[in-house]
């Protein structure tokens, strides 16, 4: 089978990265595997005829002008897409509407993956509704696209390394980032408005005033990231670090003794899932997989509005006998339903292939 993905992650490119690294690994499974990376944020070199096969090229198609960037991508695809079988987008929103072009014009199957929530609009219906198969990160968002959908929908969550996170030494150094941290609390995420990390700094700002030795980390890079140091400042926070992304996150999880995330939605909730197979308990709002993994008090916590988690917080710090008892019942959280590498992998080369025969898979 040959294959042709539209993404928008230029870790791609990066050589060490997760994705890379996961990309690589899987190409053996195709005759053919490319991946055209559409970008407004960073321009970079083609890699082609990379991987054990030299069957796997990397395109990027860069403008920062984003109406520019889509009659480019439509055109450089258009091109490079002649002799696939399938061509598959990482999202249904404009990517997914340039794959859907390209297929009608190219006469090819098309394959849709939605790997956040599924928010209905024009577009995201049009392109879900003549696509050949689709393929989702969890049940919550396959019910919501069903609806939209005219062929079948395949539930796949996101690959994730059980024994990396599961296995992984502590950073103690991101503890040293605040003097006399006793309590640690991670954040990680893109810092971008719709991940809400304003929520988890005003959690911040009314535990500073009432707990001793609290301190916050946020991990991540995005567009807020200067508006969200400033905010921290404007409601005079002290007792919190901003730290770039790192490729080793699984360090940071076992060295904290809390991840926070306040997201207002999540198609999968991948930092949740990593944290709790690292062995530290989460504090999370309602989104994702989280309810599938959480039992709230019991293995974690899970609040209902974001402006709830201070106040469970401080019960978190305050009793420590009980949050003890939560660690500890963590371990015997069953995790099962996340699949090793290999079957991984070939749920996700049977999906594609699905789009190619238009037959349903069992799940």
């Amino acid at each position: 089978m040959k294959l042709l993905i539209i993404g928008s992650d230029t870790k791609l490119f990066e050589e060490g990265s997760a994705v890379r690294t996961r990309t690589l690994r899987s190409v053996d499974m195709y005759d053919s595997y490319v991946v055209a990376v559409v970008s407004r944020s960073a321009r970079y070199y083609h890699q082609k005829n990379i991987g054990a096969k030299k069957n796997t090229s990397f395109y990027s198609v860069y403008s920062p002008y984003r109406v520019l960037l889509f009659f480019k991508a439509l055109f450089f695809l258009w091109k490079v897409s002649k002799d696939v079988d399938v061509i598959s987008s990482q999202n249904p929103t404009t990517h997914g509407l340039i794959a859907l072009f390209v297929s009608v014009m190219r006469g090819k199957r098309l394959h849709i993956q939605i790997h956040s929530d599924f928010h209905p609009s024009v577009i995201t219906c049009f392109v879900v509704r003549y696509a050949h198969r689709i393929r989702v990160v969890s049940e919550v968002v396959e019910q919501a696209v069903a609806p939209f959908a005219r062929c079948p929908v395949d539930v796949l969550p996101v690959y994730i390394d059980k024994t990396r996170y599961q296995m992984a030494e502590a950073d103690e150094s991101i503890r040293a980032c605040i003097p006399d941290t006793q309590f640690l609390v991670l954040s990680m995420s893109r810092l971008e408005s719709e991940k809400k990390i304003d929520a988890v700094i005003q959690c911040a700002a009314v535990i500073e005033k009432k707990c001793r030795g609290v301190s916050f980390v946020i991990v991540g890079e995005g567009s807020q990231k200067d508006r969200l140091e400033q905010y921290a400042k404007k409601l005079g926070v002290t007792r919190i670090a901003f730290m770039p992304w790192t490729l080793t996150p699984e360090r940071y999880y076992k060295a904290a003794d809390l991840f926070i995330t306040l997201s207002p939605s999540e198609g999968y909730g991948m930092t949740i899932v990593e944290s709790l197979l690292g062995g530290t308990p989460v504090l999370t709002t309602n989104v994702g997989v989280a309810s599938q993994y959480i039992i709230h008090g019991k293995n974690s916590w899970i609040v209902e509005k974001p402006g709830s988690a201070a106040v469970l917080l401080e019960r978190i710090v305050t009793h420590t006998e009980q949050y003890n008892e939560t660690k500890k019942q963590l371990q015997t959280t069953d995790f099962s339903a996340i699949l090793d590498f290999p079957k991984h992998m070939k749920a996700m080369h049977d999906s594609y292939a699905a789009a190619l025969e238009n037959t349903p898979i069992c799940r």
